[in-house]
Formats: C-alpha cells, structure tokens, sequence
C-alpha cells in the first residue's frame, strides 16, 4: 500500500479509526489518496469525495507526499502488494484487481517483479488486461518509459508486451543512444512471428547504430555486438543492415585478436559464427580469427552445439578451416562411442508436427537465405573428400 512518510505517519492512527467509522479500508484511502493526487485531480477521487472526512485527508495529506522531479511518486503504490507475490500469475492478477491507473512507477514495479519471477503466461485475460494498462500508460510517458518496458517484455519474450511498447519506441529511434538501440534491436528480435514491418525498422535500427558503434562502452561492446549480430540474423537479416554488418566485422575481429580470455561463452561462439553466415559474411579473416576460439572450447559444447558447430561449417564450405572440422568430427566420434543409443527404444513410427520456430543455429542452415537451398545439410565429410583440399596434410 501507499505510504505516507511525514505527516501521515504521526497521524495513522487518527486516520484509521476516521476510515473505519466512515465504512472505508483504510487501504483504499490510502490507494485513492495517493493515486489522485499524484494524477493531479485533488477534486475528484472516483466517487470517495462525498466523505467530508476522506476530502479532508486528501486536501492534508497529499502535499506531504514525496514527488520527484517529474511530479510523479518515486514509489509504487503496489510495492508492498507486489512483494508478496509468488509467481508472475500472481503479479498479473494484481494488475486486473484494480482500477486505478498506472503510473510510470507502477509499470517499473511491475515490470521489475515479473523479471524476479519470470515465467510470465503468454496468453490470458490477466495478461491482456495487464499490457492494456501498460500500453495506456506509456503512451502519456516519453520514449525513455517505452524503451524500459519494451526491453523488459523483451527478456521476459512477452509477445504482447513488444508488440504494444515497439511502436512507441519506433518513431523516437533516431534519438536513442547507441546502448539503447542495441536493446532495442535484441528486445524486438526475439518477437516471435514478428510483423514485416517490425523486421524493416530493426533494419533501420541497425542502420542508425552502425556509424556509432565505436561509441559503445568497452566493456559491453563484446556482448553488445553478439546481440545485435545474433538478433538480426534470426530474422534472417534485414536487407539494408549490410553496413552494420560490415563495421561490427572489423571491430569483432579486435576482439578475437585480443589477448585475454574470450569474451563470449561457447554457446555464445556457435551462435556468432551461425550469425555471421546468415548475415552474409564472407570475410576469411573475421573466420580465422574465430577458428582458434572454437577448437580451445571444443570440449566444453554440448552434443548439440558440436552437430550445430559441424553443419555451420560445411553449410558454408568452410574448407580452409579444416583443422576445426577434423576436430568437431572426432569429438563427435568419441562422444557417440561413448553414448551408445538405446536399444529398447524403437524408432518414431510419425514425425513430429511442423510448427514455426525461430531461427537458431540448432534447426535453421547457416547459409543466407537466398542461397540456402534446404533447411538441413545432409553433405557430409569424408577422408577421402578431405584429401582433395587444398593445403590438406593428413596427420
């Protein structure tokens, strides 16, 4: 609930015991007080006015409230509410139990709860009601309210939630700073089915963050260029992003010739050399800065990764890095010696449904999608074929 901190505080009691006689909850005094004044509409508080003694405490009380420089309060009046809920159901429940509108505050406190939880359900009354409220908020707000809940919804793949927050971040993205538009352009990818038109302004996105990439902190810069990169490359890439691909190229390059630990984790690796085919990279050096990344990591990916790492390689016909492709194969070997399959387990009599799914470097080719002529390789690498490349010396 909304709490008062000066006045209110020294006079609570009095004030309980005046709600109680008048047949109000004090919660909802202090709701109604609180969200009114901080609405700015002293004069009429939803129907609560006609109580001589709740008119009082609204005309008392709500100049001791504390407001920040935007004039709203710096807390949510659903905090204390918020905490004590278990799950993100919970929270959205929270949400549609009230009438009052959000403040800027309130979607922070939500947003903020639900990624403490995550799991938030995809579909649902509860959830509509919720992103309604937000929507109606925001657009009262300026872009900086946008961009937070639309990187929030984001993280929490909330299809809705970026669907409602994305068009009001979209005409203000000429005056987003270069960190913000990296957030926009990771939060807006994972989109599931996302619109054409979405996938046309992410374009122009990356287009407005290419010239000031250099402009992004040192220490993010890693993470940040895996992010972009791997958010337009699974929406197959935007036709007019090929600058940004090409500075981000040179600067992934610094990177990887670099001392140092490796910035990215070897999932991360996969997932770059993946994006960096689909985007229609064919630079050699940007690979062979890689290649010693990944065979240094070998051990450590999944069984996945390895299959995922293999059809990469020879979708794009990589086959002056062959040292890494002798040595994913011979992993693979080894770890399918060591997990023999089940021999109670019978063979699938139907294959699975065919569903939409967004593109990643464990179902989709690693080839652009124009040369791309079917969804899985089935080429495969044999000694004999190996012998014939050029620079081949058998071990």
């Amino acid at each position: 609930v909304f709490r008062v901190r000066e006045g209110l505080h020294r006079c609570s009691l009095g004030f309980e015991a005046m709600a109680t006689r008048n047949c109000l909850p004090w919660t909802t005094v202090c709701r109604t007080v609180g969200a009114g004044y901080r609405a700015g509409h002293a004069s009429d508080f939803g129907g609560c006015t006609v109580n001589p003694h709740v008119r009082w405490l609204v005309s008392t009380v709500g100049p001791a409230v504390k407001v920040g420089k935007s004039g709203r309060s710096q807390a949510s009046i659903f905090d204390e509410e918020l905490r004590r809920c278990s799950d993100a159901a919970a929270v959205l429940a929270v949400g549609r139990s009230t009438s009052l509108p959000f403040g800027v505050e309130d979607v922070r406190a939500f947003l903020d709860r639900l990624a403490t939880l995550k799991k938030v359900p995809r579909v649902g009354g509860d959830l509509h009601f919720f992103v309604k409220k937000v929507s109606a908020s925001l657009s009262q707000e300026g872009p900086g309210a946008a961009h937070f809940a639309m990187v929030r919804f984001g993280d929490l793949r909330c299809r809705q939630g970026l669907m409602a927050a994305w068009p009001l971040v979209q005409p203000h993205l000429d005056q987003l700073s270069p960190e913000d538009l990296s957030d926009a352009i990771w939060a807006a990818s994972s989109i599931p089915k996302p619109p054409p038109e979405v996938v046309r302004d992410l374009g122009r996105a990356a287009s407005l963050l290419a010239p000031r990439l250099r402009e992004l902190p040192a220490d993010e810069l890693p993470q940040r260029l895996y992010r972009c990169l791997y958010g337009l490359a699974r929406l197959s890439g935007p036709s007019h992003c090929q600058d940004f691909r090409r500075r981000a190229e040179k600067m992934l390059e610094e990177v990887l010739q670099s001392r140092g630990p490796c910035p990215w984790l070897p999932s991360q690796l996969v997932r770059l050399l993946w994006s960096l085919g689909r985007l229609g990279c064919k630079e050699a050096k940007i690979f062979d800065a890689l290649e010693p990344r990944l065979r240094d990591v070998i051990s450590e990916f999944s069984d996945r990764e390895l299959e995922a790492l293999y059809g990469i390689l020879t979708d794009l016909h990589f086959f002056d890095q062959w040292h890494l492709i002798h040595d994913v194969e011979r992993a693979m070997e080894a770890r399918h010696e060591s997990k023999p399959g089940d021999p109670n387990k019978a063979p699938r009599k139907s294959q699975f449904r065919r569903k939409w799914t967004r593109a990643n470097p464990m179902t989709h080719s690693a080839a652009p999608r124009s040369a791309s002529r079917r969804r899985f390789c089935t080429w495969t690498v044999t000694a004999a074929s190996m012998q014939s490349w050029p620079g081949f010396v058998p071990e």
